[in-house]
């Protein structure tokens, strides 16, 4: 009687660790967001990049993404003076004023190519590069 006792336990262990394995996340809190980084996060129809404005410098300053797929740009503004209070990407069209902490900025899928990015006068600046 106890070794059948033995082996159920044992089998109810092994289905137990089984379901942990296959659905462990079941009922988890959400991921966090990504802290800077210059190489995509999927999150859901989104590649994730960020990158921090320290005043006159981003790091990283470049971004890697890959065509075809819309961009979530997070860029978490440490430190910042009147010029680097904006971001442009000329070749896009784009600007927008930035404000102090995380800046969400949603670009649509871009082309294979690089895109400068600049404050309104120029500096700093850093690239998106996009990727086949």
């Amino acid at each position: 009687m106890n070794e059948l006792r033995n082996v159920l336990i044992g089998a109810a262990v092994v289905a137990l660790l089984a379901v942990v394995v296959l659905f462990g996340n079941i009922g988890s809190a959400p991921q966090a967001a990504p802290g800077p980084s210059a190489t995509p996060v999927i999150q859901g129809d989104f590649q994730v990049v960020g990158n921090q404005l320290d005043d006159t410098a981003y790091a990283p300053a470049d971004l890697y993404v890959k065509a075809g797929k819309p961009i979530r740009w997070v860029i978490d503004v440490k430190q910042m003076n009147g010029h680097s209070s904006q971001v442009r990407i000329a070749s896009l069209g784009f600007s927008r004023e930035l404000q102090p902490g995380e800046n969400v900025i949603e670009l649509p899928a871009l082309d294979a190519g690089s895109y400068t990015y600049t404050c309104r006068v120029g500096m700093p600046k850093g690239e998106i590069v996009v990727e086949e």
